[in-house]
């Protein structure tokens, strides 16, 4: 089951990223899929901004990607601990 967690969410930056691909017809682009890599996507842009503030704008999309991946990892934990709580619930007598 947590897996299924993970996936969702992968699929939705995925979507995210297909549809600020495409473009919007006003402001921001990226939006969804820097609403979805909270709070990692404010981090990135921090330290991406540190280090070359033009490498923001070379990277673009790309920055979020770590951000997403932290977030799937987080999801997977979480649920498979969940997980493992239910099932040893479920054990006792």
């Amino acid at each position: 089951m947590p897996i299924v967690a993970a996936v969702i969410y992968a699929g939705l930056f995925v979507v995210a990223l297909l549809v600020s691909r495409n473009g919007a017809c006003c402001g921001e682009q990226t939006i969804w899929a820097s609403i979805l890599t909270l709070p990692w996507s404010i981090l990135s842009v921090v330290v991406l901004d540190a280090i070359d503030p033009s490498l923001t704008e070379r990277a673009g999309m790309l920055a979020l990607i770590p951000g997403a991946l932290v977030n799937v990892a987080i999801l997977y934990l979480l649920g498979r601990s969940w997980a493992r709580r239910a099932d040893a619930k479920d054990r006792r007598p």
